[in-house]
């Protein structure tokens, strides 16, 4: 491995334009590190009706719309304060962590 990608988003609208290059990468084994903008822990808590929550109040829609292809995946925290080691170590790692789906299933 040469190294890692990584890509900086914003919520919603950035995290939905990059989903074809994280999945190429991910069909192409090559590791990225994908950091994502949220809104606040106390706007999450309150359900507050903003921008990019689809009505719903609902602040993981989009990170699940990116499960089928990641290999890890983990929301920071201020309590976390990092690149989760796991997130980390499926990135860097020169073994896979995870393969990709074959054509055929």
């Amino acid at each position: 491995m040469h190294g890692v990608g990584v890509l900086c988003t914003t919520y919603g609208v950035g995290e939905l334009r990059a989903i074809n290059g994280i999945s190429g990468a991910y069909a192409e084994h090559l590791p990225v590190i994908h950091l994502d903008g949220m809104p606040t822990s106390g706007v999450q808590a309150a359900r507050r009706l903003i921008r990019h929550t689809l009505g719903k109040g609902e602040f993981d829609i989009f990170y699940g719309v990116a499960e089928p292809v990641v290999c890890s995946r983990a929301i920071m925290t201020p309590e976390i304060g990092a690149i989760p080691d796991t997130a980390y170590t499926a990135a860097t790692s020169n073994e896979p962590q995870c393969d990709a789906p074959s054509p055929q299933g």
